[in-house]
């Protein structure tokens, strides 16, 4: 069931036409994150709230993250301690 979408508008963050999806099921939250009509990635939040799956969609629209391809490893700017 979707419960929440949120998009930008196309040139307001570069040329593209972002929009997030946030759909509720009975195992917890998922956001299909979209670049016009393809949804470039399908992001779950069974262990967490609705707040954190709605907070990432506005990122996604808002430009702020980027999707994650299935071979690329997350690389930090700085070493864990």
């Amino acid at each position: 069931m979707l419960i929440y979408k949120c998009f930008s508008e196309r040139g307001f963050y570069g040329n593209r036409d972002r929009t997030a999806e946030v759909r509720k099921t009975q195992s917890g939250f998922y956001v299909d994150l979209l670049e016009g009509d393809d949804i470039v990635e399908q992001r779950t939040f069974y262990d967490t709230c609705e707040v954190v799956a709605t907070q990432l969609a506005e990122n996604w629209a808002l430009g702020l993250i980027c999707a994650k391809k299935p071979s690329q490893q997350l690389e930090l700017p700085f070493e864990w301690a």
